[in-house]
């Protein structure tokens, strides 16, 4: 949960890999298939981005630490790899660093934000 200006609890949004709140609430059919499409598409593009930078061990992934053996933690792990490679896509980063330098942006503020949350 977290406050609004006036003091009132809303709920967190679900997140898109971590970072894009999903569309919900009431809407046409045609639309709620091609969002969720949309959706779909994100998330596969994200974890062949996360599976691709874990194959060629890039540095970003490896400052985040091996993959761990037990299941739970290796699909929390996946978890934060897809959503830092999907931050990483959506700004266009090429730095070492997992979440890259300076922001340019209030978009990408707030993504860093969330990439950052899912890491720690």
């Amino acid at each position: 949960m977290t406050l609004t200006p006036a003091g009132h609890r809303t709920p967190h949004p679900r997140l898109i890999v971590g970072l894009i709140p999903e569309a919900l609430g009431p809407m046409a059919d045609d639309m709620r298939r091609a969002l969720d499409d949309r959706r779909d598409l994100i998330e596969q593009r994200a974890r062949s981005l996360a599976a691709e930078a874990v194959a060629t061990k890039v540095s970003w992934v490896r400052r985040l630490g091996e993959p761990p053996i037990d299941r739970r933690d290796r699909e929390r792990w996946d978890h934060v790899i897809a959503t830092v490679a999907a931050y990483r896509d959506r700004c266009g980063l090429t730095s070492v660093r997992p979440l890259g330098g300076d922001v340019t942006n209030d978009t990408q503020r707030l993504d860093r934000a969330r990439a950052g949350a899912v890491i720690r």
